[in-house]
């Protein structure tokens, strides 16, 4: 047995139930076990928002085959404080995990979902439905945007989310508006065990009162974020968490927004090919919507492969396989890469 098919014991038991479901073995682990076992050895999480798995998906997934690298791929809810079709996207990722024979580390993120200040509590329980039913779904990992300042309902709601997730063994990540509210919602979070606190911040310098010992992350619009040489060496292993959405831009060469939008509700009918989903969006030839795919395939992975080699993200998947399994003897990544490309190309 592998390192990576060790690792199946790790997932989290609603992550489980749904893949069992889905009858799928893709190894999606707890954003708390990776984020430890990163932590461990200075390594890095590169979070990728995408909005369409169904185009995105294997791209992202084959560049972490070729750098054995855990990433994490996040879904967000078109509305930032009810429930998304969570289902569906997780069905979509275990689908492309299952058809390229991806078997590595990797984790589900779901949001950020809003949560404003003077949250009412029917809209704190609402929110709380959908975290449950994003974990029902197979995701491991939320995210939660808040307000500069905490007022006594976001911190209590808050609070109880955090409370409610670390007892599912769940990683959340706290999205500040800046680096400058850490030191507040830090206050509000003591106690929790390995929160995120990620802000944006084109410096890539946070404040000197978010102290070591704690797990922070980065969000990019841009889906620019530093290398090694960009880091203070004081800030060294500090940058845990990298997220953006830079694959929208590679995704809406081909598509345009409302066309991208009729590929998922095409791709979620039961018996609809990618290819002709595609077509029926661009109104093209089905052997020209195949190009497309492909296209947008080939230009996700060459991106992704950049973005984890520089923010030095390869090799990760190993330090989470030292850290659960070390008593399995590891796998040459490379050599198992061969292997699964040589059975595709012969399944072809």
């Amino acid at each position: 047995m592998s390192r990576n098919e060790s690792l199946c014991k790790f997932r989290p038991l609603a992550a489980a139930k749904r893949l069992a479901e889905c009858g799928s073995p893709a190894v999606v682990l707890s954003g708390l076990d990776v984020q430890r076992a990163l932590r461990a050895e200075k390594r890095r999480l590169f979070v990728f928002e995408i909005s369409s798995p169904a185009l995105l998906a294997k791209g992202l997934l084959r560049a972490a085959m070729q750098l054995d690298a855990v990433i994490a791929l996040t879904f967000r809810p078109r509305s930032k404080t009810v429930s998304g079709d969570f289902a569906a996207f997780s069905g979509r990722v275990f689908q492309a995990c299952d058809e390229m024979g991806f078997r590595h580390p990797m984790v589900l993120s779901a949001g950020p979902f809003a949560l404003p200040s003077s949250v009412s509590d029917e809209a704190a329980s609402a929110l709380k439905l959908s975290i449950l039913e994003a974990l029902e779904a197979g995701f491991t990992d939320i995210s939660i945007a808040v307000d500069a300042t905490p007022d006594e309902n976001s911190a209590a709601a808050l609070k109880n989310f955090a409370q409610t997730l670390e007892a599912k063994h769940t990683a959340l990540e706290v999205v500040l508006p800046t680096p400058d509210a850490a030191p507040a919602w830090r206050d509000v979070l003591a106690g929790v065990s390995s929160v995120v606190l990620s802000a944006s911040d084109a410096d890539w310098i946070l404040p000197e009162d978010v102290r070591a010992g704690e797990f922070h992350g980065l969000r990019s619009e841009s889906g620019e974020f530093p290398d090694a040489e960009q880091v203070p060496a004081d800030f060294e292993g500090r940058f845990d968490r990298l997220t953006g959405d830079p694959l929208s831009e590679i995704a809406m060469q081909v598509l345009d927004e409302d066309s991208a939008a009729e590929v998922e509700r095409l791709t979620s009918e039961e018996g609809v090919r990618m290819t002709d989903a595609v077509a029926d969006a661009l109104g093209d030839a089905s052997d020209i919507a195949a190009e497309s795919i492909l296209w947008t395939e080939q230009n996700t992975y060459f991106f992704a492969l950049d973005l984890l080699r520089t923010s030095g993200c390869k090799g990760s998947a190993a330090s989470v396989r030292r850290y659960l399994a070390p008593e399995v003897p590891d796998t040459d990544p490379e050599a198992e890469l061969d292997e699964l490309l040589a059975e595709e190309m012969a399944a072809r």
